[in-house]
């Protein structure tokens, strides 16, 4: 499950946007910080990744701070708004770049 901010102006205002993983979920969860570059804009954001053995009901707001109680320090959250559906017709591309720092480490 994952839970993404877009929009920072930059890498540290990522930081403190809220949405730090339950308790119970430090331990697998992943957390980054990143720049999107897209064709038509480019823009900080911040996405905190939970790896589960289920599939919890995600329909609200509610539901969500199940998993990323930290939300709830969002002013003016609704615990029953409903959740927006991500549409699955998605068109991306994504550029990459490696390289190797002088003590041989790799990056991506």
């Amino acid at each position: 499950v994952d839970l993404k901010y877009r929009n920072g102006d930059t890498m540290m205002s990522m930081f403190d946007v809220r949405g730090a993983p339950a308790s119970q979920y430090l331990d697998t969860a992943v957390q980054k910080v990143e720049q999107d570059v897209h064709a038509c804009d480019v823009r900080w954001s911040r996405g905190t990744r939970l790896f589960l053995d289920y599939s919890p009901s995600m329909e609200t707001v509610a539901d969500a701070a199940k998993l990323y109680p930290d939300i709830l320090h969002i002013d003016g959250i609704v615990l029953n708004d409903s959740l927006k559906k991500q549409s699955m017709d998605v068109y991306y591309w994504q550029s990459s770049f490696r390289s190797s720092l002088s003590n041989g480490l790799e990056y991506k």
